[in-house]
């Protein structure tokens, strides 16, 4: 990648599977959170960013309730619950 002049990976995505229907689906590692954690820390650990001339630097995305959407739709709001006050 960094021979072709790209420095970030938007990669890997680390939500989880909550909904077969979701339109995104196939990009995760499945619906068991730590499953999708070890495997998600393992492939940024694989990936060679220490050199700086001619590393890449992996971008987690989409966790946080992405893959939670209304009915399985991409960009569908994700209710997460209530806010905490206290926080």
């Amino acid at each position: 990648m960094r021979h072709a002049g790209m420095h970030l990976l938007f990669s890997p995505v680390m939500d989880i599977n909550h909904d077969p229907r979701w339109g995104r689906v196939h990009e995760t590692y499945g619906e068991d959170p730590e499953l999708v954690a070890q495997v998600s820390v393992a492939f940024v650990r694989g990936v060679p960013w220490a050199d700086q001339d001619l590393g890449v630097l992996a971008v987690g995305k989409h966790f946080l309730g992405y893959g939670a959407s209304g009915g399985g739709l991409n960009t569908a709001i994700t209710k997460l619950g209530p806010a905490r006050p206290d926080r």
